[in-house]
């Protein structure tokens, strides 16, 4: 069974239909395991600003990511991903319950939320026998916008106190840092990955995303340009929490996806970070989807996913 015979150009997938047969088909598929929980983790990475031309082999790009080149390597990329918004709060509300801002009513990431009564990945995933965990970095995921719904553990700890008086305006609160990410999300996955249970656990970066605050040795590396920086930060930071998948020898038990809520205009079009608007460059991310053995290696699919 190959994932790309999910292509054509007039071809589109939901993420959230990519999840689904990501989660609760593969086991069924290719272990032949009853219809019950499988014993398939699923770690979703989501790079916030990160944009389908950041990878590829005939990319020049500047931002050295070599974890991200070699799961795609060793995996699939969808390198037309497009998401339903240009910014946080209803693209992940998407993700989430599959379906589009008009119909989940998230249409901005100040004051909107996702609506209890909508069904979500993590309700059904958790419903079926899975941990489900998320740590995330920015305000406008916080617990309030109704994203945890689903999750035994969301942690939003990290995200600075929101400013403003009731409904809070989340945009230009400064993001949690990568490092700072990895350390919780190692934390959990060493606590979960002794049960018996499988689980899912989504990870969210947004240090793509100004304002910036690259490390060093990134900040020196990519002194010209803090954007690469902040995209080579993140996979060192993604590289940690696949190698401990090694270390702890369940790796080939864990399917990765790495994908992206919205890209970033850098100066296109007079905007210099998330656009309001639906261009390209800020609305077509990469979804890269990795299982060593069960997936195949090295394909690129022209599907349009959304």
């Amino acid at each position: 069974m190959s994932l790309l015979k999910i292509k054509g150009p007039n071809a589109t997938v939901r993420i959230f239909l990519l999840l689904f047969i990501s989660t609760c088909l593969l086991p069924v598929f290719f272990s032949g395991c009853e219809k019950k929980a499988g014993d398939l983790n699923v770690l979703l990475i989501t790079v916030d600003g990160m944009r389908s031309d950041t990878m590829g082999p005939k990319l020049q790009k500047a931002a050295e990511m070599p974890v991200l080149d070699n799961l795609w390597k060793e995996g699939v990329v969808f390198s037309n991903t497009i998401v339903a918004a240009p910014y946080r709060t209803p693209s992940y509300s998407s993700i989430f319950s599959g379906l589009y801002p008009f119909r989940h009513g998230v249409r901005d990431s100040e004051v909107s939320f996702l609506p209890g009564e909508i069904t979500t990945l993590p309700e059904l995933l958790r419903k079926n026998g899975y941990e489900t965990g998320a740590v995330v970095s920015d305000a406008e995921v916080e617990s309030g916008t109704g994203l945890s719904q689903g999750f035994n553990f969301y942690h939003d700890d990290l995200v600075p106190a929101l400013a403003g008086d009731g409904l809070p305006w989340r945009r230009n609160v400064p993001n949690a840092e990568a490092k700072d990410v990895t350390g919780k999300v190692i934390g959990w996955l060493d606590e979960v990955r002794r049960s018996s249970r499988p689980w899912f656990l989504w990870v969210q970066y947004s240090d793509a995303v100004p304002p910036r605050d690259v490390p060093s040795p990134f900040r020196e590396m990519y002194s010209s340009n803090s954007y690469d920086g902040a995209l080579a930060y993140v996979d060192a930071n993604m590289g940690l929490i696949i190698g401990k998948l090694d270390d702890w020898g369940i790796r080939k038990k864990t399917l990765v996806i790495i994908t992206s809520s919205h890209g970033l205009a850098l100066a296109e079009h007079g905007e210099a970070s998330v656009s309001k608007y639906n261009y390209i460059s800020s609305i077509r991310v990469p979804t890269v989807l990795n299982l060593p053995g069960r997936i195949p290696a090295g394909e690129e699919s022209p599907a349009v996913i959304s």
